[in-house]
């Protein structure tokens, strides 16, 4: 039997199989053909390879109705394969949407009489994402648990899978109660168990990147309606660093004002915004084109300038300045 050569580039999307010397080109033979998915490129950076592992192994939403055929020609030309990727949508019936990723933090000396002041991303099997300033609350101490699964903040709590908290991580440049390097990591006791209901957000994380998100979104809990408790998706649109650096200017909480290596500020131009329903360390999320399958988490939520008006912002700490500190913990 004939072996097949490695995939040695791609030309697009479509992976090229060379029959000559790969040596010339760059080596991507650490390429994941999921049937359910498009194609998940390792590069060898470990916030990108997780997420890759995550996606090819978890039950992911988009999962359900999405076929991945591939096919594969042979060109004279060049000597080489050629294959191609068609993703297929199937005619089935989607569930809602479940915002898998959110978990909520809990403070107090008993686990069934927390309270939940907080939120953050889990972004592995046993960590998550959150701002610094929520590691510690005054009046109630330290964070020690975290509920994952949650649909419904108005449900009973005892109904959350609930985790202990083993480690407070708070990055070591945080000097409450200033907003700079407001980001901080949690580790669990246990190893959080992954559903289609608990599963982990990817991070954005390539320095390289052209991509832009104008638009973002970010998790509330709405407070008003026929649905309160109820979890929902809010869209926002990004401000350029000018518009950012006029609504933070510098304060108590912001020495020198807005940062944009830093922070990013995102937010409603023209009505009334929900940011001021959002739990501090929320994730600020958009859909990659490098995993359309998952969340990337563009921000953690740091604190909004205004509530409930047009013009609203909401500043958010930039994850990718942070990827080399969150990598040499979460997965050291």
């Amino acid at each position: 039997m004939r072996e097949h050569p490695p995939i040695c580039t791609f030309k697009g999307k479509e992976p090229v199989v060379c029959c000559t010397d790969c040596t010339i080109v760059e080596d991507v033979r650490n390429i994941i053909f999921n049937p359910k998915t498009e194609l998940l490129s390792m590069t060898g950076q470990k916030a990108n390879d997780k997420c890759v592992n995550f996606v090819d192994k978890l039950d992911y939403d988009c999962k359900l109705n999405t076929r991945a055929n591939y096919t594969r020609v042979f060109d004279p030309n060049s000597n080489c394969y050629e294959i191609g990727v068609n993703t297929e949508t199937m005619p089935v019936v989607m569930p809602a949407p479940r915002e898998s990723y959110l978990a909520l933090l809990g403070y107090g000396n008993d686990i069934n009489t927390a309270q939940w002041l907080c939120a953050g991303t889990i972004i592995s099997e046993k960590f998550i994402l959150t701002a610094a300033e929520c590691l510690t609350k005054e009046n109630v101490g330290s964070v020690r648990y975290v509920a994952v699964g949650i649909q419904k903040r108005t449900d009973p709590p005892r109904l959350w899978p609930k985790y202990n908290v083993k480690r407070i991580i708070a990055h070591p440049e945080y000097q409450p109660p200033s907003r700079y390097n407001d980001i901080g990591l949690l580790e669990t006791t246990e190893t959080i168990t992954f559903s289609r209901a608990v599963l982990p957000a990817c991070l954005h994380s390539d320095p390289n990147s052209t991509e832009v998100f104008a638009e973002a979104n970010i998790l509330v809990f709405d407070k008003n309606g026929n649905d309160q408790g109820s979890l929902k998706q809010v869209t926002l649109r990004q401000f350029d660093e000018f518009q950012c650096s006029i609504f933070y200017p510098p304060h108590a909480k912001l020495a020198k004002g807005y940062s944009d290596a830093s922070q990013i500020c995102y937010g409603d131009t023209k009505g009334p915004v929900d940011s001021c329903q959002m739990d501090s360390g929320s994730p600020l999320m958009a859909t990659s084109k490098l995993f359309e399958c998952a969340a990337s988490i563009l921000g953690v939520t740091s604190f909004e300038r205004t509530c409930g008006t047009a013009g609203s912002s909401g500043l958010f700490t930039k994850v990718i300045h942070y990827i080399p500190w969150i990598e040499s913990i979460v997965w050291s």
